[in-house]
């Protein structure tokens, strides 16, 4: 399964238009991946927000569980084509 999602498949996946998944990402509500100029959605966001809902996800985001591993947003941000 995927683990990145771009932003047209997550307005698809949770059934929104790509317009609010840009202004969520603009305003810093939709935490996201820069890669080059991609931005990707992780899927464990995407299941985050599908449980719980959007308030749920913070910028900074830490994911609920990651089968015990230590995940870091700063390491994806820095990240090289």
């Amino acid at each position: 399964m995927k683990e990145l999602y771009s932003a047209t498949e997550t307005s698809e996946v949770l059934s929104v238009s790509l317009s609010t998944v840009r202004s969520w990402i603009h305003q810093g509500r939709l935490p996201v991946i820069r890669l080059g100029s991609r931005v990707m959605v992780r899927k464990v966001v995407i299941d985050e927000i599908l449980k719980y809902g959007l308030e749920s996800v913070r910028k900074s985001y830490e994911p609920r569980s990651l089968k015990g591993e230590t995940w870091s947003f700063e390491v994806f941000e820095n990240a090289k084509d």
